[in-house]
């Protein structure tokens, strides 16, 4: 971690209200900003990590259960490989992300995840978060799902649905990109103003399982060789 290292936490573990920024992991180190592994429970609460840049998590590096990350701004950040703003790994399963503002970050060399990626991580729950003006080198401007099935996205509130804006891809999925992905439901989710320089402005949900948009707008997206809107390629039993 270029900022804060913490590497087999004990559980429980609280980052709250700091300020985080110009931080580098060098080479192929990852966590611009925070590395945290280990351990169970964690809370990363308004947080401000921004203008950060690692091989992987530009922002924020994470592989560890059932852990909140809740009003953190995520900003500006970069990734050579994937995960600009966040990179969630394979012990990263059946966290929260509530109000979350997660903006401006990038990938700059290989992959995706502009702003966040997931790997192998799943059964998240999405609440009321701001994924908007992330950039991929390759696929998912705003959220990369890679082998990380059952996402949740609800909405609680009405007035505060779960937003992915403007972000951009150099391939597939400018909002978001599905690979071998399971189920997720997506639900009151805010999908508008995306771009893919190849397929899928909007979603992408690739060779994935079953999963459901309802309550949902997707609007103004742009694929500049088709389907601005969703892609279901070899997804199974998915309904809209």
């Amino acid at each position: 971690g270029g900022c804060i290292n913490l590497n087999n936490a004990v559980a429980g573990q609280l980052l709250r209200g700091n300020e985080i920024y110009n931080c580098a992991a060098r080479g192929n180190s990852v966590g611009g900003g925070i590395y945290l592994a280990g351990g169970f429970g964690h809370r990363l609460e308004g947080n401000n990590v921004h203008n950060c840049s690692a091989y992987r998590g530009g922002g924020i590096f994470l592989d560890a259960p059932s852990t909140t990350l809740e009003e953190n701004a995520v900003v500006g950040n970069s990734a050579n490989n994937d995960g600009g703003g966040l990179f969630l790994g394979g012990n990263s399963d059946n966290g929260f992300l509530i109000r979350n503002s997660i903006r401006d970050n990038s990938v700059t060399q290989n992959y995706g995840g502009g702003g966040l990626l997931f790997d192998q991580s799943g059964g998240w729950s999405f609440v009321c978060n701001n994924i908007s003006g992330n950039r991929a080198a390759r696929d998912g401007g705003g959220i990369y799902f890679y082998y990380s099935g059952n996402q949740n996205f609800r909405l609680e509130d009405p007035a505060c649905p779960n937003v992915i804006a403007d972000n951009t891809a150099s391939r597939d999925g400018g909002g978001l990109y599905f690979d071998h992905s399971g189920s997720s439901t997506l639900t009151g989710v805010t999908v508008t103003g995306n771009e893919a320089s190849r397929w899928c402005g909007g979603l992408d949900f690739g060779a994935s399982g079953s999963s459901t948009v309802a309550s949902s707008t997707i609007a103004g997206n742009t694929g500049f060789q088709g389907a601005g809107g969703i892609c279901f390629g070899d997804s199974d039993n998915s309904a809209v």
